[in-house]
């Protein structure tokens, strides 16, 4: 058996061959195989494919058929198959076993009839069912055939003949043979393949990639949809991996990690988010599932996993992204511009500094003799002056500066200092004190450097315009940075003002609502588009006695990056 099996693969041709069971206990059977293999376009080996038939009762009868006459008729009496024998040159029936009239409804009597065989044969199947025994009758050797009939009703059967030519002194004389009813066989398998039509046409239609792997990363199945990615046929994929069509290896090995963490966990996973390089060089964004095909014997060899393209969903949140990033700058530049007397202000001090103090050094390099000792400490304070006017210049520049949204581990006590610094000038103009509460030793967060900036700066000025009608000796801005716990920092503004209505709780945040009359109503709005980026909530609460209170809240960084942060801040804060 297994030298013919490897002869056939060795040349791809069928094989057909016969076999004896040895099964303990259970009586000895005969097998016969018919079978073929199925290679691919480079001639690779796909798969084996091909029938198994229980032929004992076949083999039981030729045993006993040549033995006598008796035990033949015997036999005869008992098969189920239809034994029979003709004349090898007029094809004429000069035996049919009983079982003839069950297999096709005619009386016996009729088998007998000239051309009986040729004339019942299916129209479609009789010049091949011809030409095979003409041909094998020449060989004088045993072989079989599939053909189909028609019965006395008009139905169809399907038959498996099996047929030996007996000779008499080298001569051909007569066909001995045996027919199978495998109608049922024939129909099974046709509803198989109809079965496995409608499936594949199933997911050949749907637009989701459906596809299997094995260990290997080979594709064992996929659909039309996969296929088209990668700019290649269904059969071409079989039996090939995802470097064959993607030349960018951190997406096969990102997928193929995936194939078997799952493989090896048997465990389904799910992934939110993965690219694919299509055959035209676009970058595609898929959501995937995928879950292990575990055996028989509970282990995992496969991996099946179904996409959904979700480009045209990243493409439209990066759009939004960017809109929304434009929309906070124009927020910011316009905040800037509310801005604009309190940061001359700021600016004009130390220029003026500047310039008073170069003046005195003039008159004092004028004098006779001149005194370098006061002009070194006029210089010393030309040096401080002009780093505070950069440094106020610098905050602007940060502010207002346009840049893709860039996520780094940030120390927020420290970024909320940097805002209040900018607003010293605007604090001091309205009257209003600015108490801190940061705790230095908070654990860092991670955000945008800029965009958390602009939610502090835009809290703080709704804070000061919030007690503009207050008493100047009750204008008080208090900001506070805690730990709530949760993996969160907790960040709040809280003011001394009248407060909010209930109406005006429940639009504050919405976007073009505003109480100010010169106001866009999108402040607010931007502010918690932020913060929901950065993993947290914006909302306020009326305080106890009077005013409101905005909190917010950001994501800490992972614990790896809090070290770093710190150093950075330090680096910062003590160096310059």
């Amino acid at each position: 058996v297994m030298s013919v099996i490897q002869r056939a693969e060795e040349t791809a041709i069928p094989f057909d061959l016969e076999f004896r069971t040895a099964i303990p206990n259970t009586p000895e059977r005969w097998i016969a195989v018919r079978g073929q293999f199925k290679r691919g376009p480079q001639g690779q080996l796909l798969r084996r494919m091909g029938t198994m038939i229980d032929i004992t009762g076949r083999k039981l009868a030729e045993q006993k058929l040549w033995e006598s006459e008796e035990d033949f008729r015997r036999l005869v009496e008992n098969t189920s198959a239809v034994i029979w024998q003709a004349d090898i040159d007029t094809w004429v029936f000069s035996y049919v076993g009983p079982q003839a009239v069950k297999l096709l409804g005619y009386p016996l009597e009729q088998w007998y009839d000239k051309d009986f065989w040729i004339s019942h044969l299916h129209p479609d199947d009789r010049e091949r069912a011809v030409s095979i025994c003409l041909t094998m009758r020449k060989s004088a050797q045993e072989f079989d055939f599939e053909y189909r009939m028609i019965g006395a009703s008009g139905e169809v059967v399907w038959i498996h003949d099996i047929v030996n030519c007996q000779h008499h002194n080298g001569k051909p004389t007569q066909l001995r043979g045996l027919m199978l009813d495998i109608t049922k066989r024939k129909q099974a398998e046709e509803a198989l393949r109809g079965e496995r039509a409608f499936l594949r046409q199933v997911i050949d239609t749907v637009p989701n990639f459906i596809f299997a792997k094995d260990r290997q990363g080979r594709f064992v199945l996929a659909n039309q949809a996969v296929a088209d990615a990668y700019g290649t046929t269904v059969e071409n994929l079989i039996g090939k991996t995802d470097s064959d069509f993607n030349p960018h290896r951190d997406e096969v090995e990102f997928s193929r990690r995936i194939d078997a963490q799952v493989i090896e966990t048997l465990q389904e996973l799910a992934i939110p988010e993965e690219q694919i390089t299509d055959a035209q060089g676009r970058v595609r964004w898929l959501q995937t599932m995928k879950r292990p095909i575990i055996g028989s014997d509970g282990s995992a060899k496969q991996v099946l996993g179904a996409s959904t393209d979700i480009t045209q969903r990243k493409q439209t949140e990066m759009q939004l992204q960017e809109q929304r990033t434009d929309l906070a700058h124009v927020a910011r530049i316009s905040t800037m511009g509310e801005l604009a007397a309190s940061l001359a202000h700021e600016l004009n001090q130390p220029l003026t500094a500047i310039l008073s103090n170069a003046q005195a050094a003039l008159r004092f390099l004028s004098s006779k003799p001149a005194d370098l000792e006061e002009v070194r400490e006029i210089l010393q304070d030309i040096v401080k002056d002009n780093s505070r006017a950069g440094e106020v210049i610098r905050r602007m520049r940060a502010l207002v500066k346009k840049e893709a949204l860039e996520f780094a581990t940030l120390d927020l006590a420290s970024l909320i200092r940097d805002v209040v610094a900018l607003l010293h000038s605007d604090a001091i103009l309205q009257n209003v004190n600015i108490a801190l509460e940061l705790d230095d030793n908070l654990p860092a967060v991670r955000g945008d450097k800029v965009q958390l900036q602009q939610v502090v700066l835009n809290l703080m000025l709704n804070a000061f315009d919030a007690m503009k009608d207050c008493p100047a000796s009750e204008r008080v801005v208090q900001l506070r940075l805690e730990d709530n716990g949760m993996g969160l920092i907790q960040g709040s503004v809280r003011d001394r003002g009248t407060g909010l209505s209930g109406d005006k709780l429940d639009k504050i945040f919405q976007p073009f609502y505003t109480t100010k009359g010169d106001g866009l109503g999108m402040g607010l709005s931007i502010c918690r588009s932020i913060i929901e980026a950065h993993g947290g909530r914006l909302w306020v609460e009326n305080n106890p006695d009077r005013g409101a209170t905005f909190y917010f809240t950001v994501l800490m960084a992972p614990a790896r990056e809090q070290n770093v942060s710190k150093s950075a801040a330090w680096i910062n804060n003590n160096v310059t």
